[in-house]
């Protein structure tokens, strides 16, 4: 197996770096998988991979001096959920956005199986748990086919509400809650009567730094942000081995989770450098290179604590990235409703991390909500195949002839 695909299976998390508390020393670090991963597997990653940081280096682009922090994996498997349900135009342009041109669906649903039971079961001193769920408005009839795959490969919660119940809300709100260890208790704040449906990912991920800071060696300082002026932050101190490497440019360091198989990796920019130059060389290959690059150095390090929420609309940056029909009336989901006229209308993604001297712990959600087309756009189906209403009438005076129901043809 490669470094680059070996590396990714930890970086997958490191973007979702969480740790609970713990003064035990663990073993060494880990980076052997108990089992070989599957060719589809491996290209999943690399699609998966190539996604993030696009889709990464677009946010920060345009939100430079903000905090920022995604879960690719999040945000790719919720979509992956999405594309089931796809066809035609709709379909080839969400999975040309998500990298995974050369995949099939089938292709794509087992590998995101297989590797969801891998990562989440990895490292037993590192909690990571990944929840997915189904909610759509019970009078919609969704394709047996759809919810059948979304409950095998990703293990989806399945829930079939009538939307207009105010209880909904508190509903999916309690299960992003539950889903996130707390650390997300909202995401939607109600259910506009166009909505039909929410697909939505959670991730929770608790590892404790294998090793630990010392709480009595974190110094007050002074800590200097993208708009150049000074703010005081509690700095975590260590003389500790790391991997390491450091260019011209930037240095770099892996401080690995429990038994190793989960790190953070960190990219600091050195004084003649930023983050928009770094990004500018953040590409998939260098990516592959700066990884291969790591080597044990014993080290001074001086880290932040800090904690972070973060929430954005990905709609504008996914339809940037080539993912255009599926916000629109023209969508074909006929795979995941029959009649058609639903579309995606919004994908919203939210974060939050904590980092103190223990470890690092952190959450996502995403929730992919589809909406039905205007009356404009839509194709009505009128299924005649229970009791109806009949009218016979003069349409000058509207004078009512006959009306009667039909509840048995066959009388």
């Amino acid at each position: 197996m490669s470094n680059k695909t070996n590396f990714f299976i930890l970086i997958l998390i490191t973007i979702l770096a969480i740790s609970c508390s713990s003064n035990e020393i663990t073993s060494p670090v880990q980076t052997e998988l108990p089992r070989r991963l599957e060719r589809t597997e491996e290209q999943l990653l690399n699609s998966s991979q190539l996604f993030g940081i696009n889709i990464f280096k677009r946010i920060a682009e345009t939100q430079s001096d903000s905090n920022v922090f995604i879960s690719p994996l999040s945000i790719s498997t919720a979509l992956s959920m999405a594309l089931n349900g796809a066809r035609g135009e709709t379909y080839n342009e969400m999975l040309s956005t998500l990298d995974m041109n050369g995949l099939s669906i089938e292709e794509i649903n087992s590998a995101s199986h297989s590797l969801r039971a891998l990562l989440t079961t990895l490292d037993p001193k590192v909690i990571f748990t990944i929840a997915n769920s189904v909610w759509y408005r019970e009078n919609l009839t969704i394709q047996a086919d759809f919810l059948q795959r979304m409950t095998e490969y990703y293990n989806a919660q399945i829930e079939g509400r009538d939307f207009s119940n105010p209880t909904i809300v508190d509903e999916v709100n309690n299960w992003v809650k539950a889903n996130t260890n707390e650390m997300i208790e909202k995401v939607i704040n109600e259910i506009d009567p166009a909505v039909v449906m929410f697909l939505i990912n959670a991730l929770y991920f608790n590892g404790t730094w294998q090793k630990e800071f010392n709480p009595e060696n974190t110094i007050d300082y002074l800590f200097l942000t993208s708009e150049g002026n000074q703010v005081d932050c509690k700095m975590m101190v260590q003389d500790e081995t790391y991997k390491y490497f450091e260019t011209d440019q930037f240095q770099a360091v892996d401080l690995p989770y429990g038994d190793g198989h989960y790190s953070m990796s960190v990219f600091l920019p050195k004084s003649n450098y930023d983050l928009p130059g770094l990004y500018a060389e953040l590409t998939s290959d260098n990516w592959s290179s700066w990884i291969d690059r790591f080597s044990e150095r014993e080290i001074r390090l001086l880290m932040p604590k800090f904690e972070s929420e973060y929430g954005l609309e990905l709609k504008d940056i996914l339809i940037a990235m080539g993912m255009r029909t599926a916000f629109t009336g023209s969508a074909d989901f006929t795979r995941l409703f029959a009649p058609g006229g639903i579309f995606i209308s919004s994908v919203l993604h939210k974060t939050a991390i904590k980092v103190n001297e223990e470890g690092t712990e952190a959450a996502a959600v995403t929730v992919i909500t589809f909406e039905r087309t205007s009356a404009g756009d839509e194709n009505p189906v009128m299924q005649m195949d229970h009791p109806f209403l009949y009218v016979i009438r003069e349409n000058s005076t509207g004078t009512i002839l006959f009306i009667g129901q039909m509840v048995n043809p066959v009388l």
